[in-house]
């Protein structure tokens, strides 16, 4: 393991400070486009970059093997942005997400288990269940009525669906509007922190204070009721939450209280649907704009499917399906930008980063940089057909490292099965004058949504 050094060797050089304002250093341009700015800031000055949020100096870095030193070789020198982690921290409170060290270790080791791929493999049917109970309740209708349907809604309501089930054995579906929209405002929340450069202190009773804080009530609310009402009950689901209920820490013999165990559930029910469903939005805007890639898609799950609901069985015989949602997670990572903060000094592609200081990982950038990706503004599943020669961490949609995404298999699956469920039975077209555009909230969606219409395939 990588020792942490008090300082970098003297003979390293500086990175090249990018043109910013002088007070507000990039925070400006950050709000308006946080996306366009780390991307520009690439190609203007290299593979690390000296930026500032205000007065607080800080370094972007878009090698791979950079980014790789940062999430894997040397991890622990590379703690979560504090600001950043404050900010979510109203919100989430501390869990496997938030925390760092000892604590984050304990939390990860207790609940890995419920996310090994022989516990994901009852989850398909779910899956699909979910996924054709939107089909027949919404779509069927709207497809008649060609009224169109915010395919960003409904992603976010089924795959909310899907991970109440999976991992709580709750439908949540009937909680669809109020606890997502709590959920929702959360993510306002944190984008409207993000980008001010003077926000009043949570406790300030401000419009989004109280907005949050509401937010807040009802999540909570929600959340521990669930847990109640499991431990009435005297159940066992043999679920997450039953897991969480049971485990003892190695070194106290102690469990984990009611309210830890709600920070945990809350954050797997937020990161279990949020980023999945942007993903899928991303899938089906994408498919809409490639009729060719659209019949290649339909072509496999034909010939594979004939018709019939997928199930876990068929994932390896789908694998155009999933370079399908691969390349769309490419040009559409839903956690488009990451970030750490340094404990002690260290060196990133040559150059000298000091102490205390926050690194930022622009994950939508690297996905499209030339040097990796040929064409890389184009839509092009096929190209994860074959092993590739780029660097490991030129992709990393998950994140990478000991603190990639806990949940990914299950995602990755679960948008597998959402697509090949819709897709047989729906096209998909934009709504007539919609435009489409990014925008960088706690995940990267589409801004105002996607309305879009469904056509029944023959």
């Amino acid at each position: 393991m990588t020792t942490l050094t008090a300082s970098p060797p003297a003979a390293l050089k500086r990175p090249p400070t990018a043109r910013m304002h002088p007070l507000l250093g990039v925070m400006e341009e950050f709000r308006r486009d946080a996306i366009g700015l780390f991307d520009r800031l690439g190609r203007e000055y290299g593979d690390v970059v000296h930026i500032r949020f205000g007065p607080n100096p800080g370094y972007v870095v878009y090698h791979p093997d950079a980014v790789k030193h940062v999430l894997q070789d040397n991890n622990r020198n590379y703690i979560k942005q504090p600001f950043g982690m404050e900010i979510l921290k109203v919100f989430a409170q501390e869990n496997v997400f938030t925390g760092e060290g000892d604590f984050w270790r304990g939390q990860r080791r207790l609940m890995q288990p419920a996310f090994h791929r022989q516990q994901l493999a009852h989850f398909g049917e779910i899956m699909t269940r979910c996924a054709t109970e939107m089909l027949d309740r919404r779509w069927a209708a709207a497809a008649g009525s060609g009224a169109p349907i915010d395919v960003a809604e409904e992603m976010m309501r089924v795959t909310l669906q899907v991970v109440g089930l999976a991992l709580f054995s709750v439908d949540l579906s009937g909680e669809a509007s109020e606890l997502g929209h709590a959920f929702d405002a959360g993510d306002d929340y944190i984008a409207y922190r993000f980008r001010s450069v003077f926000a009043p202190p949570p406790f300030f009773p401000t419009r989004e204070n109280r907005a949050v804080r509401a937010a807040i009530r009802t999540v909570r609310g929600r959340i521990l009721a669930m847990i109640r009402d499991r431990r009435a009950s005297g159940e066992r689901k043999h679920d997450l939450l039953d897991m969480l209920m049971e485990s003892k820490y190695e070194e106290t013999g102690r469990a984990m209280d009611d309210e830890q165990i709600r920070r945990e559930a809350q954050v797997m029910v937020a990161a279990g649907h949020e980023t999945t469903a942007t993903a899928l939005t991303w899938v089906f805007y994408l498919l809409s704009q490639h009729p060719a890639v659209e019949g290649n898609l339909h072509a496999e799950l034909g010939r594979v499917l004939d018709g019939r609901t997928p199930a876990m069985a068929d994932l390896p015989n789908l694998p155009y399906t999933r370079m399908v949602i691969d390349e769309a997670m490419r040009l559409y990572p839903p956690a488009a930008i990451t970030g750490r903060h340094t404990l002690a000094a260290d060196e990133l592609s040559g150059f000298a980063i000091p102490a205390r200081r926050d690194v930022f990982i622009p994950i939508h950038a690297i996905h499209r940089d030339p040097r990796w990706w040929p064409e890389p503004e184009a839509f092009m599943p096929e190209r994860f057909a074959a092993e590739s020669d780029r660097p490991r961490f030129a992709y990393l949609p998950f994140g990478g490292g000991p603190r990639q995404c806990i949940g990914n298999i299950f995602a990755q699956i679960e948008a597998q099965l959402i697509l090949a469920t819709v897709a047989q039975r729906f096209s998909l077209r934009l709504a007539p004058g919609q435009r489409v555009e990014p925008e960088l909230k706690l995940v990267l969606e589409p801004k105002g949504g996607l309305p879009m219409t469904v056509t029944p395939r023959q």
